[in-house]
């Protein structure tokens, strides 16, 4: 007989900071954090950056929303667009609105439907202008990263 215990191979509930139930984190240790972030992760939004010609400021992964919510929250602009995306938007002395979009990575490819490469993104848009990039990020390919490279 199995001493199998069913609901234990995802141990780790989402800490109470993750706006999303559609969005699986990753724990790692401090130093092969470190590393992937490092040389896995900045890579791509540099890489991405350069192709889009776009400067970016990171949001918090656990900030980050779906389609789904959209869809399904009657408040999502004013309590997540106004509240986490476009929180940093300013005038400049000569009166010119700034604002530097935001970059979240996602394991969720359909929320990245644009290619660039061997980059996948997508765009949260205001008007013509994106206000939020989605960055996907292969989960399998992370694992590889860090098996040959991390340690």
């Amino acid at each position: 007989m199995s001493n199998y215990q069913p609901n234990q191979q995802l141990k780790h509930s989402s800490p109470s900071g993750v706006l999303s139930a559609y969005n699986p984190i990753v724990s790692l240790p401090t130093a092969i954090k470190q590393k992937v972030n490092d040389k896995f992760i900045n890579p791509k939004i540099d890489a991405l950056s350069k192709s889009l010609r776009q400067e970016f400021r990171e949001l918090d992964p656990d900030k980050l929303r779906t389609e789904i919510e959209f869809e399904h929250e009657d408040n999502f602009v004013k309590d997540y667009i106004y509240q986490e995306i476009i929180d940093g938007i300013l005038k400049n002395k000569s009166g010119k609105v700034e604002f530097v979009p935001k970059i979240v990575i996602t394991f969720d490819k359909s929320l990245c439907p644009e290619p660039i490469e061997d980059i996948y993104y997508g765009a949260i848009r205001l008007g013509e202008k994106p206000i939020l990039f989605y960055l996907y990020i292969d989960l399998q390919e992370l694992i590889e990263f860090i098996k040959e490279r991390a340690y």
